[in-house]
């Protein structure tokens, strides 16, 4: 069905955005000639093929390298930059170039490089469909979903987020999320994204599930090359929440790297190979791709439905809990166990309390009087393997040189590595501290130490 004028927001904007969009599918239109008479130069043709018809325009990866055109001079951008400066909803996702700016106007903090990925995005989005004459009605249909996004204070997506390293045996659907089996087309949206080295695309798109955030509310700004989007920061906490959760049900193995916002109804964002859906990489990625590996054990329902239920008592438990369900979770991005031990150890005090006078022996006593309550036996071994872990991490904070006999703790009469302990003791510690309704580190003495002694003395009596 062909779009009407009557279906534009704001008339005006689009008579204003026409004009250089226009320029810019004549300039394409005038490449493509140059690219079937075989006199397109090849660093185009290769910047095109891999960045779209904007690349002809100059790309803020490779600066002018392979592009024949400039983007501030399509014709009718002044205008354009002006009319945007005066809509505060539209200027406002466009970043001020220098906010030391001495002009205090709106439009002098415009950039229009920036500005002119409007036209220029439409326009590539045009010409992946139609390389005929330019047909206007078709513009102004492309152009409504540009227009949304740039009309529209309030935007929705859904964001997916690939879980790395393990295997789910079913789909779930919960109420703040879902958990999906991937397609290849997903697949290809983080293996394939602009940002993604080739040495570690076939790791980004070897998951096997996702977790997906339907309709949340985003925060996006720029367009095209200057696009950025992402959840708000209550969903960024349920992720981070999530995967907790996931490594306390199962540690070790559940990690992430990525997330992509797929829009609903609006763009901001265009590449040929995934059209709007924009993804990025988290800062603290390569620490994960260096040390996490895609083990893809499978996970249970039980273990799942734990793990959801973890993340949703992580939004409400004591915030010294929630510090030590995100170090189990960071311990694993560190490549070295002197690293690990210390994040490990650090969940442990966390969730054990602070104190006064012989730290190490008050830790050793509460931990082992908390995992005998969680299950595990023989608290004097328990004692033990917790004085000798800490004697470890004491040794690779104060820089003294290994190898630590420390290491390699007794249990049972077992050899057991103390990162092997610490984690499961920190896991078991906070299965337990998430199962108890109003959990205070502050009372573990009162609670658990106090409680086994008087139950001692009610058994002699």
């Amino acid at each position: 069905m062909p779009a009407t004028p009557a279906q534009l927001r704001d008339p005006d904007l689009w008579r204003i955005v026409i004009r250089p969009t226009r320029d810019a599918i004549a300039k394409i239109m005038d490449y493509e000639k140059t690219l079937q008479a075989g006199c397109a130069p090849i660093n185009a043709q290769v910047s095109v093929a891999r960045y779209g018809y904007k690349a002809l325009f100059a790309d803020p990866w490779s600066g002018s390298d392979g592009a024949l055109y400039s983007s501030e001079h399509l014709d009718g951008l002044t205008k354009m930059v002006s009319a945007i400066a005066r809509s505060p909803t539209i200027a406002g996702k466009f970043k001020p170039l220098d906010a030391s700016n001495e002009d205090p106007s709106v439009e002098s903090t415009l950039s229009p490089r920036m500005i002119a990925m409007i036209p220029l995005v439409l326009a590539d989005r045009y010409m992946m469909r139609s390389r005929r004459a330019i047909n206007d009605e078709t513009l102004m249909r492309l152009y409504l979903a540009q227009e949304a996004y740039l009309l529209e204070s309030e935007l929705y997506a859904d964001i997916i987020v690939p879980i790395h390293g393990v295997q789910l045996t079913k789909g779930y659907r919960f109420k703040e999320f879902s958990l999906v089996e991937s397609t290849s087309e997903m697949r290809s949206i983080f293996s394939q994204a602009q940002d993604v080295s080739p040495m570690d695309a076939s790791q980004m798109g070897g998951f096997g599930w996702a977790m997906i955030i339907r309709n949340a509310p985003v925060d996006a700004e720029g367009h095209g090359y200057y696009f950025g989007a992402g959840p708000r920061q209550d969903g960024y906490d349920l992720i981070k929440r999530f995967f907790d959760g996931l490594n306390i049900a199962s540690p070790v193995s559940p990690w992430y790297v990525q997330l992509a916002v797929q829009p609903r109804g609006w763009i901001g964002y265009f590449e040929r190979q995934h059209g709007s859906t924009f993804s990025f990489l988290f800062r603290d990625h390569m620490s994960r791709l260096a040390n996490r590996h895609n083990f893809n054990w499978r996970l249970d329902p039980a273990k799942v439905s734990a793990a959801h239920k973890y993340s949703g008592t992580l939004a409400t438990c004591h915030s010294s809990v929630k510090v030590a369900a995100h170090r189990l979770m960071l311990a694993f991005d560190r490549g070295d166990s002197g690293d690990t031990i210390v994040d490990l150890c650090i969940g442990i005090e966390a969730i054990l309390g602070a104190g006064f006078g012989e730290t190490v022996h008050r830790i050793c006593m509460r931990a082992a009087a908390m995992l005998l309550r969680a299950g595990w036996t023989d608290a004097q071994s328990l004692y033990k393997a917790m004085r000798d872990t800490y004697s470890y991490r004491s040794k690779v904070v104060h820089g003294i040189p290994g190898p630590y006999k420390e290491e390699e703790l007794r249990i049972d009469g077992e050899m057991v590595h103390a990162v092997r302990f610490a984690t499961a003791a920190l896991s078991s510690l906070l299965k337990l501290a998430l199962s108890i309704d109003g959990f205070d580190p502050n009372m573990v003495d009162e609670d658990f130490i106090f409680t086994a002694l008087n139950a001692s003395g009610s058994q002699k009596s």
